[in-house]
């Protein structure tokens, strides 16, 4: 069959935490759940200085795992964990 298109997320990313993940020392996005996250679509990083894009850009990759409505996660918000997707 065809492979429908899955929905693609841009997301500001604040040099610190943009760093860490271009490191491969984070591999998950803390995040107001607006956009209704759903495993399998992607996200491509762009890293922000305050409000200002740098134009640095990390991914795409895939979300593996949507945490929310957790003990501990404030109401709205989730936890998208991200997959390096393989690109051969």
């Amino acid at each position: 069959g065809g492979r429908e298109m899955r929905k693609h997320h841009d997301l500001k990313s604040q040099t610190k935490y943009f760093q860490q993940t271009e490191k491969g020392y984070k591999c998950f996005e803390l995040r107001v759940n607006d956009r209704d996250f759903q495993v399998h679509e992607t996200v491509t990083l762009q890293e922000v200085v305050g409000e200002v894009y740098t134009g640095r850009e990390l991914g795409p990759y895939e979300i593996c795992h949507v945490l929310s409505e957790h003990d501990g996660l404030s109401s709205g918000y989730c936890i998208i964990e991200l997959e390096i997707k393989d690109e051969n």
